[in-house]
């Protein structure tokens, strides 16, 4: 693990992510990406003084899809390398999903940033793995069933998940790795405003040592942590008209 990249990398499980890489490959060289450079700058410290070698940073709007290629490009010449090794997206957006419902100028948002930025992101980044490599894209276990609690959010994901389906069945000829990381309630910023009290809440360590995990095992899908596997087939499982009276 060479060369890693990661997109959106001040949400809290991209920088456990950054952490748990140069614990275990202290030798690698990580280029992060995010929209503020006061805490990307923060994040470089903190990894450098912890490790010993600070990342290469760069503040990207990662919504401006158009721009996509080239970001990728110059995260590459940063590191100078042609290829990743590993990158990591982590890009996404919550809104309040009652008036996210309600107005879809409110819902756009969490569509874009979502469903559409991080296909942009990969369809820029295929041509930057190679065989070995892994690209790992946090959708959600939001994604496996429209509720009505969070179906826009959800349908964003669920539409994420089915892009990595399709890229993931297109690469492996190639033997690049594509990896649908689906989160259950994480202890993120994004999820600050929630009760965020119960057992089925993860920690962004947690988190992100999964996916480092999955990503040396050449998973496929994640659900993290294990227990959402059981918990989504049992949802994906109830039959549509008792499915429409629950409340979830």
């Amino acid at each position: 693990m060479k060369h890693v990249l990661i997109l959106g990398a001040t949400s809290g499980i991209a920088e456990s992510f950054a952490h748990s890489v140069m614990k275990q490959f202290p030798e690698a060289k990580l280029c992060l990406v995010s929209r503020s450079a006061a805490k990307l700058e923060s994040i470089r410290a903190d990894i450098g003084a912890r490790f010993g070698l600070a990342p290469y940073v760069m503040a990207a709007d990662l919504n401006e899809f158009s721009g996509a290629r080239a970001l990728v490009e110059n995260c590459a010449g940063q590191l100078e390398t042609t290829h990743f090794d590993t990158v990591l997206i982590a890009h996404g957006f919550m809104e309040n999903e009652e008036v996210a419902q309600a107005d879809f100028t409110r819902a756009l948002p969490v569509i874009a940033t979502n469903y559409v930025g991080p296909v942009a992101l990969c369809s820029a980044l295929v041509p930057y793995l190679k065989e070995g490599s892994t690209l790992a894209v946090i959708t959600s276990v939001a994604g496996d069933r429209g509720r009505p609690s969070n179906f826009v959010y959800g349908s964003a994901k669920a539409g994420l998940q089915a892009y990595l389906s399709g890229l993931n069945a297109k690469l492996f000829s190639k033997k690049i790795g594509v990896l649908d990381v689906r989160p259950g309630f994480t202890k993120t910023a994004m999820t600050a405003h929630l009760n965020r009290s119960g057992p089925l809440w993860a920690t962004p360590d947690h988190v992100a040592a999964d996916i480092l995990r999955a990503v040396q095992r050449r998973r496929s899908v994640l659900y993290t942590p294990w227990f959402w596997c059981g918990i989504m087939a049992i949802i994906r499982a109830i039959p549509g008209f008792v499915f429409r009276r629950l409340k979830l």
